[in-house]
């Protein structure tokens, strides 16, 4: 199946993070600049619901494309969110009010993407956080395929996947089946600062 996906936005956001040498501390300090994201997310179990802190709990299938550290390999980051109102191990929590769940993300199953790296010394005035995996294996973590195009203030992006990967961690889909999920736009912006979109019903119709 194949997913063609496109939004606004002014500047094209293709760094993330990176470390930016301070002349004056003589060291490599974290730099302002943030990637552009979008994310799908279809319900796998549970009480699935975009606004997370509505739902009971849910697990979810993740796939979050990233314009620095998933696109120059040509996939999205393939991951699973686990919601729950009781605590999970190594979870983060979220509240509202009175309200409470926690979140557990996780990648799928096979080699991450990238790796993180620090410099002690100087090599360069910016220098890579994040250094992708060139040499990847098949597996899990490589099941979504992506390309992407931005010009003239406007994303471009085309997801691809099959419809069942045999893969457990992942989202199975067949012809005339309804799948919840919904879709998240990140704009240069940390996690918290990003547009979430209502609980969407996608229909794969044959």
């Amino acid at each position: 199946m194949y997913f063609l996906l496109e939004w606004a936005d002014a500047t094209e956001g293709r760094q993330h993070k990176p470390f930016v040498w301070d002349k004056a501390r003589n060291k490599y300090v974290r730099g302002t600049q943030r990637e552009d994201r979008f994310a799908l997310q279809f319900r796998i179990a549970g009480d699935y619901q975009a606004d997370w802190l509505a739902s009971t709990g849910f697990t979810a299938d993740m796939w979050h494309w990233k314009a620095s550290r998933s696109d120059p390999l040509g996939l999205a980051d393939d991951k699973w969110t686990k919601v729950s109102r009781d605590r999970l191990i190594r979870s983060s929590k979220i509240s509202q009010g009175q309200t409470h769940i926690y979140v557990l993300r996780q990648w799928d199953e096979g080699e991450p993407l990238y790796t993180t790296r620090r410099y002690r010394k100087y090599t360069g005035d910016i220098k890579p956080k994040y250094i992708l995996n060139s040499e990847l294996k098949p597996g899990s973590t490589t099941d979504i395929k992506a390309a992407s195009h931005w010009t003239q203030g406007r994303w471009v992006l085309e997801l691809s996947r099959k419809l069942d990967t045999g893969h457990s961690d992942d989202a199975r889909f067949e012809l005339g089946q309804v799948v919840l999920g919904g879709l998240s736009v990140f704009n240069q912006s940390e996690s918290e600062q990003h547009f979430i979109s209502a609980t969407q019903r996608f229909h794969f119709l044959p």
